[in-house]
């Protein structure tokens, strides 16, 4: 039985870490590392503008969206590669379809909290039963499990990107925010590929850092 967790709790995982390397990192290290004609935080503001969303653009440490804030990293902000660009066009799609549907937001939101606070619960609490001796048998499956539901629910988080990078794709390809084709097109691989990135759960990260194109 505590094999046969064991490998449960790991099929999920080696699935999450081959599409992350397969349709994430192998397609990132792909694209053009040539510098585009916008930086991200530029077109960020360029696509609010055309999308006429009410919200306001801002960077901060980290990049994400809110009902009211685009929020781009500072990292990338100015930044003209495509990768950066992918980024900021990624959280325009995630904001179109929180305009369309925002309960896709609010799950996303939380499959992104889930898959970084319950595989390390589940780690904490194996670290402090092997400190009393308890359930020491038991702690690697408990552990795979908690990282195998963790990669479940970044699967949710990877296809409601999968859904914004699709609406982003389509709004390039309409407006001319992007004036070069090639630069439009290896926009719309990018942010594919960054949703591919979710399919490891948040604490797996440390262990798979997220490789640089370019």
């Amino acid at each position: 039985m505590v094999k046969f967790l064991l490998i449960l709790g790991l099929i999920p995982v080696i699935i999450g870490i081959a599409m992350r390397k397969w349709f994430g990192e192998r397609v990132l290290n792909r694209l053009s590392t040539r510098p585009t004609q916008l930086s991200a935080g530029k077109l960020l503001e360029k696509l609010q503008q055309s999308g006429q969303l009410e919200m306001e653009v801002k960077t901060a440490k980290r990049s994400r969206v809110t009902s009211e804030e685009l929020i781009l990293a500072r990292t990338v902000a100015e930044e003209k590669k495509v990768e950066a660009l992918s980024e900021a066009g990624l959280l325009f799609g995630l904001a179109l379809l929180g305009r369309r549907q925002p309960e896709l937001i609010r799950w996303h939101e939380w499959a992104l909290k889930f898959s970084w606070a319950f595989p390390a619960f589940l780690i904490l609490v194996v670290i402090f039963a092997a400190v009393v001796g308890s359930f020491v048998r038991w702690a690697l499956p408990v552990v795979s499990l908690g990282l195998g539901v963790g990669t479940l629910v970044s699967f949710l988080a990877a296809w409601i990107e999968w859904q914004a990078a699709g609406l982003a794709g389509q709004f390039l390809k309409q407006k001319a925010v992007i004036s070069r084709e090639d630069d439009r097109i290896a926009v719309s691989k990018g942010m594919r590929a960054l949703a591919a990135r979710r399919c490891v759960p948040g604490l797996l990260q440390f262990f798979f850092p997220e490789g640089k194109s370019g």
